[in-house]
């Protein structure tokens, strides 16, 4: 959550730039996902932007177009019911390719199943988007990437699962926490995908699941 003196900032420079209030939330939008993308200010070591680089990027144009669409392609926030619901609809579902979104989100796209190996071309049937909930990524019980390391490390380490099916779905229901499992051939490698939910069960999750 931004800090107050940050959002005083940021409302200084939308007022200076004459901004509505759709284009400040776009704004708004857009710092955030630069900063989730590792795009980060020289005002201190949490990498918070000065004002002079905030009112750069207030000149910018293209600041409000991204903003704009990073509001439009938000995770949802969702209770655990109903992401206990998307998870379990998961089962069955083979990963068809990984990718980051323009805020750093994970997603994940699925298709059906119906060969060992899923076929590149399968039509998309659900899309896991994993929004500020932290993640990893295990192999044979080791660790290979998790949410924070470069993304290039992280969809190197990913695209290991494409083509491989969701054998088994776990939901820690105190938790949210969840883990999906690929492990359906026992001479191969087995994966693990856990995906950690927040400190109360009844909590919004930044986890979404589409289709």
């Amino acid at each position: 959550m931004p800090r107050a003196g940050d959002t005083e900032q940021v409302d200084a420079v939308a007022r200076e730039a004459a901004m509505t209030r759709a284009q400040r939330r776009a704004f708004g939008a857009f710092l955030e996902a630069t900063k989730a993308a590792g795009v980060v200010g020289s005002k201190n070591a949490r990498g918070d932007f000065t004002m002079d680089e905030l009112r750069a990027q207030a000149r910018d144009g293209r600041a409000l177009a991204a903003g704009s669409a990073a509001q439009a392609n938000a995770v949802r926030a969702v209770s655990r019911a109903e992401l206990e619901r998307g998870i379990s609809a998961l089962a069955g579902c083979a990963v068809l390719r990984a990718s980051f979104g323009c805020g750093g989100e994970l997603r994940l796209q699925f298709g059906a199943c119906s060969a060992p190996r899923a076929s590149e071309d399968a039509g998309v049937a659900r899309e896991l988007r994993v929004g500020a909930a932290p993640w990893q990524l295990e192999c044979d019980g080791v660790l290979l990437v998790r949410c924070g390391d470069a993304p290039s490390d992280a969809l190197f380490a990913l695209a290991r699962l494409e083509g491989l099916e969701v054998t088994r779905v776990r939901l820690r229901r105190r938790d949210a926490a969840f883990e999906l499992r690929f492990d359906a051939d026992p001479y191969a490698e087995s994966f693990a995908l856990q995906i950690r939910g927040r400190e109360q069960a009844d909590s919004a999750l930044l986890v979404e699941v589409a289709g």
